[in-house]
């Protein structure tokens, strides 16, 4: 019998709704950021997970239509996937099931127009999910979603640590399930300081020997923000103003990982096939009913009350669905 070995997989996250990127920035985006991304497909081989909202598809074709035609051709030959996320990138707890389906559906229709793909799984946005929200995502019919592992282990105690070395399933407010790919808030903190410059090439390689055992089905290298590479979005003081050849670094490393024989780089979609048949992961409980990214200080209210007037916003956003219901005459 053959052994299979563990699997290994990134998810890029594309995002130029950022609030810290101007659009005046976006030509600079695509050139430092997003083409890079492409360039390692192509020529590393590499099969990557690509996500991005249909907000961010607009912004590149604006002023980069070439970008978006490659990444067409390079997932039409399974070379690297697409992975969704919607129109828009709103906060889907927050939010009425009614909007969060439209914007579902809505991102499908401008990955066709644009991509003429189908996604089947979407990573979920800021990583923010409740059990309602999932069934959202099999309603839009998707098969999977990708969301952190980290915080739903720290808040159930019944979890077993081994949840994280596979694909599970989860259970919905419904009752349904629908399969998951683990996103690793470690793990990817780890990848960008080794693409920082904050931690050599044995110290990487040691942290990897130690989260992947050989019992391991799937782990992601990384699942966060390209926006951070060759690139500063400006949010913070101590960030360098001179970052270049971290496109190289990330480059060189993948080279490296994929001549080991412990690992094998898989595109997201393979990694499902290794999704774990046992009962379903119950994520949320009355502590802790939305999970969220990164520690918990990253706590839902965060996109409900702070930044600019998000209070205001939300509100209006409120008002105006109640008003549309009105017209429609599907007032609830």
């Amino acid at each position: 019998m053959t052994e299979t070995v563990p699997l290994i997989y990134s998810i890029f996250h594309l995002n130029l709704a950022f609030s810290s990127i101007e659009k005046h920035q976006h030509v600079e985006v695509v050139k430092h950021c997003y083409w890079p991304l492409l360039n390692l497909v192509q020529q590393q081989k590499i099969p990557v997970g690509i996500e991005l909202t249909a907000y961010t598809l607009d912004c590149i074709q604006a002023v980069d239509p070439l970008w978006i035609q490659t990444l067409s051709q390079l997932a039409k030959t399974h070379q690297c996937e697409v992975i969704a996320s919607g129109d828009s990138q709103i906060i889907g707890p927050l939010i009425p099931a009614e909007v969060n389906e439209q914007n579902l559906r809505l991102g499908q229709q401008s990955y066709q127009k644009y991509l003429s793909v189908q996604p089947k799984i979407a990573y979920i946005n800021e990583q923010a999910v409740s059990a309602g929200l999932l069934d959202c995502y099999l309603d839009q019919g998707y098969e999977a979603v990708v969301m952190e592992w980290d915080n739903p282990y720290s808040d159930n105690e019944n979890w077993h640590g081994s949840t994280r070395l596979a694909p599970q399933t989860l259970l919905t407010a419904s009752g349904r399930k629908i399969k998951v790919i683990w996103n690793h808030a470690i793990a990817f903190q780890k990848f960008q300081r080794y693409v920082h410059h904050e931690m050599t090439l044995e110290d990487y390689q040691q942290y990897l020997q130690r989260v992947i055992p050989k019992d391991c089905e799937a782990f992601i290298i990384y699942g966060s923000d390209v926006e951070v590479f060759d690139f500063r979005p400006g949010r913070y003081q101590t960030e360098s103003t001179h970052i270049e050849g971290e496109w190289l670094r990330i480059a060189e490393l993948f080279h490296f990982l994929s001549q080991l024989k412990s690992y094998q780089w898989a595109l997201p979609i393979e990694v499902l096939a290794r999704c774990k048949n046992s009962q379903a992961l119950v994520f949320q409980n009355a502590s802790h009913p939305i999970s969220v990214k990164k520690q918990p200080k990253y706590n839902v209210t965060r996109w409900a009350l702070s930044g600019r007037n998000d209070l205001w916003l939300n509100t209006q956003c409120y008002k105006d669905l109640e008003k549309l219901n009105r017209i429609h005459g599907t007032d609830k």
